[in-house]
């Protein structure tokens, strides 16, 4: 799962005056199913596709959880 975002915006009606309001969660490689055995199919510890995928210790792909809250007056 490389990207998630989920928002809602709740309506007018349900908050007292005319203020809009938008929750909104985000989220960057939670989660790879695959059978290879390694860390991250992805990561690589050279710059060239010739060794993509063998990560002679390279750092997995970082996960980025974003949350926040949009208000419009």
């Amino acid at each position: 799962m490389k990207n998630v975002s989920l928002a809602y915006t709740i309506p007018k009606a349900k908050i007292a005056g005319k203020m809009g309001v938008r929750v909104f969660v985000s989220a960057t490689n939670l989660f790879t199913i695959t059978g290879y055995s390694g860390i991250d199919p992805e990561a690589s510890s050279s710059a060239g596709d010739i060794r993509q995928g063998i990560d002679y210790g390279a750092y997995p792909n970082v996960k980025t959880y974003t949350a926040g809250l949009t208000l419009s007056f």
